[in-house]
């Protein structure tokens, strides 16, 4: 789905190998490890690396801003609306690379609100939501957009424990359902553990491991990304993770 050869990207990118292929995919580091320049590289935003990136087969260097819309999706880790705008009408800018008429439009931004059960907010101002409510929004616009690729960046940081425990259930269900790839960067390790296929791990700008959940649960490679310990346990089927104090 998303193959990446020697890219390189100023001085914070180094030598990025890896194929990434459909299901959720974690992308965790430390800060300044290089994800949010990374994905960003892979959304097209970055242009100026060196390297290959290839969507889908098609190499990104070769692909229209139109093209690429419909196969790939981003939400930024910040999104600033200081405009009055409704959700309807904002989502509506997801839809712009499909040429089609306004009827076919308000069903799926309905049943895309319907998937997060925020049909009731469909003629709200997004600028008056509540970070939480507008980081479910920016959900949305992902499912209005279409694409068989998403690339989120902490997209459940203003979430509350319940939000967020219902935003990573409709991530799996619409993962699963649709086949489409995600890749998820967060530092929540207890989301990651549970509700990743597969998880890479980035340092210093490169990549130093990538696996299935089962085999990552090493501490030493956590520790190698973060540079502190962690107490890992499985309780009823959940990994448990939290930092040795």
């Amino acid at each position: 789905m998303i193959e990446i050869t020697d890219l390189n990207y100023k001085e914070i990118l180094n030598n990025i190998n890896v194929k990434i292929e459909s299901g959720i995919i974690g992308l965790i580091g430390a800060n300044g490890a290089g994800k949010s320049t990374l994905v960003k590289c892979i959304s097209g935003i970055n242009k100026n690396y060196s390297g290959e990136i290839f969507i889908k087969g098609k190499n990104l260097k070769n692909l229209s801003f139109r093209e690429l819309a419909t196969i790939l999706c981003y939400i930024p880790q910040k999104t600033f609306i200081n405009y009055d705008i409704s959700v309807r009408d904002f989502l509506f800018f997801s839809r712009y690379s499909y040429n089609e008429n306004i009827k076919n439009c308000n069903n799926i931004i309905n049943n895309a609100l319907e998937k997060i059960n925020m049909q009731n907010y469909v003629n709200k101002n997004l600028k008056i939501l509540s970070g939480g409510e507008f980081q479910k929004i920016m959900l949305a616009s992902a499912i209005v957009q279409g694409s068989s690729i998403w690339l989120l960046d902490e997209p459940a940081s203003a979430l509350d424990p319940g939000s967020s425990v219902e935003f990573y259930k409709t991530l799996k269900e619409i993962c699963s359902n649709n086949n489409i790839t995600i890749v998820l960067i967060s530092h929540d390790l207890n989301h990651i553990l549970n509700n990743c296929d597969n998880i890479i791990a980035m340092s210093k700008g490169t990549i130093i491991k990538k696996s299935e959940v089962a085999t990552f649960l090493d501490k030493n490679i956590l520790k190698e990304v973060y540079n502190i310990d962690f107490l890992i346990e499985k309780r009823q089927d959940k990994f448990i993770c939290i930092p040795s104090i």
